[in-house]
């Protein structure tokens, strides 16, 4: 009688020689159905972390790049204290380039990151000054002395510190749907501007998506200025701090026959939908001073 593919499909499994796998002693060099049990357990388990990972975050600290989720640094920030991760910086390179549009400088970390016994290594962050926030203004890239280059330093760092984490954690490639699971309103996220992170904009077609995007993006440059500044406080004080600074930026005193004085924002969901842009565009000077002067602003974290 000839087999069936499923038959045949477990005779390919038998027959497959490893050392070991998921950190168990294999044995004689080849899995049988002990090990497809133990491998069934260890992926359980795996999806138990992931979605405890995901459970540490909220809705601030995802973002909808091209149709999938995309967790950012401050939703990695959370994550890699709490795990108990280790992590060390083995290359930190500035490196001065140039081609045909001029001379430019990038920036590369590379670090590996530990929990347990598991382990990432090689992990690289990069970011060069024509990064399109930093290195560009009105589409046409800055010289190099008006580039915040601790800005672009800052930047590739924290992108390698995201990348580990991701990586030991199994937490790349995950859907809408993992996220639905451990309890993130999704729709909250896929209602912000989708963001290209080639430096483009992919806006949805209605003003309330692009005020979502605006007030993201004031809310993440107010986290990093508190984060750089104090990069082992505690999320629940950079909190506190991102609201006093943002208080500061949105205050302004009377004005005799026109206006009162105004106390300040302490959420950036409280700024009107009219101060937006200004409110941004002095944020990002702030942004801009205070990472270039670690020490300006105090810490902060995110849930404001």
């Amino acid at each position: 009688m000839a087999e069936t593919n499923e038959t045949q499909q477990e005779k390919a499994l038998t027959a497959i020689p490893v050392k070991s796998i998921i950190g168990f002693d294999v044995g004689d060099g080849y899995l049988d159905e002990n090990h497809a049990k133990k491998i069934e357990k260890a992926m359980e388990s795996m999806k138990r972390i992931m979605t405890a990972c995901i459970r540490m975050t909220n809705e601030r600290d995802w973002s909808n790049q091209d149709g999938t989720p995309y967790l950012e640094v401050t939703g990695a920030e959370k994550i890699g204290p709490r795990v108990g991760m280790s992590s060390e910086i083995v290359l930190a390179e500035e490196k001065k380039e140039s081609d045909a549009k001029g001379e430019y400088i990038t920036f590369t970390f590379i670090g590996d990151f530990r929990l347990g016994a598991v382990t990432a290594k090689g992990v690289m962050g990069i970011c060069t000054t024509r990064d399109k926030f930093f290195g560009t203004k009105g589409g046409v890239f800055k010289e190099l002395e008006d580039v915040p280059i601790q800005n672009i330093k800052y930047k590739a760092y924290s992108s390698c510190f995201r990348n580990g984490i991701l990586r030991v954690m199994g937490l790349r490639s995950l859907t809408w749907e993992d996220l639905k699971e451990a309890g993130i309103n999704i729709e909250s996220i896929l209602n912000k501007r989708s963001i290209d992170r080639s430096g483009g904009k992919n806006q949805t077609a209605t003003d309330t998506t692009d005020e979502a995007g605006t007030r993201k993006t004031i809310r993440d440059m107010l986290v990093e200025i508190e984060r750089f500044n104090n990069p082992q406080a505690d999320p629940i004080v950079i909190a506190e701090k991102c609201k006093e600074l943002l208080k500061r930026l949105t205050a302004y005193p009377a004005k005799e026959g026109k206006y009162k004085a105004f106390s300040g924002n302490d959420s950036v969901d409280a700024i009107r939908v009219d101060k937006l842009s200004q409110i941004r565009d002095k944020v990002k000077k702030e942004y801009e001073n205070v990472i270039g002067n670690p020490s300006s602003p105090e810490n902060t974290d995110e849930t404001f």
